[in-house]
């Protein structure tokens, strides 16, 4: 059986470490340098666990730890703590019963009876639709913002945002151009703050009322660059 595991480190001294750790054991391993990137390379290749740097990991802004908490609970993870003064680091998972274990045991307790698996993304379409969005569900006078979807999905909907949202927080929507405007209610899943390095200010929603019908209008959109193509 093949195991493939990805490594979450900074390139440098502590990421070699680490290498020269994983090589012995004879598994196949990608590495990166930030959970956000993180989050689109297991988009594309299963993994069967995950290794991060501890002091990579604390220092992630709180947005980007929000758009991989859920992966971070479905699979085996080990974080390592790099100790600069003696150049070792030492290891840290759930199920580990004493301090030192090694990776190889993380391999052979975790990762080998896990299923190598990708992250269950629903397809995107970039699609920019009007929006009136809310806090709460009676779209109160001076608190409703006027804004657009940066891309949907049967799931949910990525919706343009400066405001300050929480994680898990209902967001009340009105999908302008559609058939049927009835709000749409979602879950707030992940937020990115208006100044983060390479991202979209904005909210991630996983829609928890909405009927059929528009979920069906919204995924039958011909993405946004078709669109613009045509017009060239």
């Amino acid at each position: 059986m093949t195991i493939r595991l990805i490594l979450v480190s900074p390139e440098g001294e502590m990421r070699n470490a680490y290498a020269k750790a994983i090589d012995p054991i004879g598994v196949r391993y990608d590495t990166v340098a930030t959970l956000q990137e993180l989050y689109y390379a297991m988009e594309k290749v299963p993994y069967n666990g995950i290794l991060i740097d501890l002091a990579t990991k604390l220092k992630t802004p709180h947005e980007e730890l929000n758009l991989v908490e859920n992966i971070l609970e479905k699979f085996p993870v080990i974080q390592l703590k790099w100790e600069d003064k003696t150049k070792v680091f030492r290891t840290y998972y759930p199920g580990q019963h004493k301090s030192g274990e090694s990776l190889e045991d993380f391999v052979n307790k975790q990762c080998r009876f896990f299923d190598a698996r990708k992250i269950s993304i629903e397809k995107r379409v970039e699609a920019n639709f009007s929006v009136l969005l809310s806090k709460d569900k009676d779209f109160r006078e001076g608190h409703v913002e006027r804004t657009i979807t940066i891309n949907v999905s049967d799931g949910g909907c990525y919706i343009f945002t400066a405001q300050k949202w929480d994680i898990r927080s209902k967001a009340w929507f009105i999908i302008k151009g559609l058939s049927d405007e009835t709000p749409i209610c979602g879950e707030v899943r992940w937020h990115f703050a208006w100044g983060c390095r390479d991202q979209t200010p904005g909210i991630g929603v996983k829609f928890q009322e909405i009927k059929e019908s528009q979920i069906k209008e919204l995924c039958s959109t011909r993405p946004l660059n078709e669109r613009r193509k045509r017009r060239r």
